[in-house]
């Protein structure tokens, strides 16, 4: 049987990996987005240790918004409401959640619970779309919601089930909110960037004031490093990062660049352990193992039809 070679072949300034040929600066670059967006974690929990987690939303959203306010142009017709529904679902649904569920549970059991959201898009996109999938990505996904059982009785996760929770919707919001990112493929990355984050605003402010306190003394409290840190982090570098992976996505088929995401889990956990001092707990890993083996199954079988249409497409030239 053919599997995925993830061993990739170096030679000539290329790479040639399951049969197709990355530019070694493409490989580069997505090694680079993988430690980036695997660390991501630990840095938002650093984040809520040190502010109350929907304020964070509102630093970041205001901070992303208008350091690309000045590279954007005005959205015209349905591009503001398909930029809506993604400040809506993505920014304010997906990160406002991720962030709650952060000041419960450890990023560790996070970064396990949120690995769900493949899964929820591929059943997502089925029942919106009726777009169809085989017994393979069937079995990928029972496989994933198997590991998710099992992580959620571990104890680490079972002792917060609301944090569990947020994740889980977090997880939710992000398979809707990357749903209707494919509506706003004609908007530039900095509109993209500045409009859904500064109309993310006004929804986070709302939130924060319903329900927190205190923001103003915690940020003004906060040591100026490590808050500095943490907004600089998500505010420049992810950003930057989401211009990387749109131009590696328009290169590349996207079966060869998703499955490096999963490496971002043993990244974050690495990065869990040096800066902030987690350990993670046996069961939680057995289930985050099955929940990758569940997106392995699903990302090998993608791989394998890309390659088998590509052969009878060239055979039939």
């Amino acid at each position: 049987m053919e599997l995925v070679q993830f061993a990739c072949q170096v030679a000539g300034g290329e790479i040639e990996y399951a049969e197709y040929i990355v530019t070694r600066r493409d490989f580069m670059w997505l090694c680079l987005i993988v430690l980036t967006w695997g660390f991501h974690a630990p840095v938002m929990k650093l984040g809520v240790t040190l502010v109350p987690a929907v304020s964070l939303n509102v630093a970041r959203f205001l901070g992303t918004g208008l350091l690309f306010l000045p590279f954007a142009r005005l959205p015209v017709g349905r591009e503001w409401l398909a930029l809506f529904k993604v400040a809506v679902f993505f920014n304010c649904g997906n990160l406002m959640f991720v962030y709650m569920a952060l000041e419960q549970i450890s990023s560790n059991s996070f970064i396990i619970l949120i690995m769900i959201a493949v899964p929820f898009s591929i059943l997502l996109e089925w029942a919106v779309l009726r777009t169809p999938f085989g017994a393979y990505t069937a079995a990928g996904i029972l496989v994933s919601f198997c590991g998710l059982v099992l992580a959620f009785g571990a104890p680490d996760i079972s002792s917060a089930p609301m944090g569990a929770a947020y994740a889980l919707m977090g997880a939710a919001f992000w398979s809707i909110g990357s749903f209707f990112m494919k509506d706003t493929t004609s908007v530039n990355m900095p509109t993209f960037l500045s409009a859904t984050s500064l109309m993310a605003v006004p929804i986070a402010l709302a939130m924060t004031m319903i329900r927190e306190t205190g923001q103003v003394e915690a940020f003004l409290k906060a040591d100026p490093l490590q808050i500095g840190f943490v907004l600089v982090y998500q505010i420049g570098l992810m950003s930057f990062m989401m211009f990387v992976w749109k131009g590696l996505t328009t290169r590349n088929p996207a079966q060869f660049v998703m499955p490096f995401l999963m490496l971002q889990p043993f990244i974050g956990v690495v990065g869990a352990y040096f800066m902030l001092g987690e350990d993670l707990k046996p069961q939680t890993a057995a289930g985050g193992a099955l929940i990758l083996l569940g997106l392995s199954i699903i990302h090998i079988r993608k791989i394998l039809k890309y390659r088998s249409a590509k052969k009878e497409a060239g055979a039939g030239i």
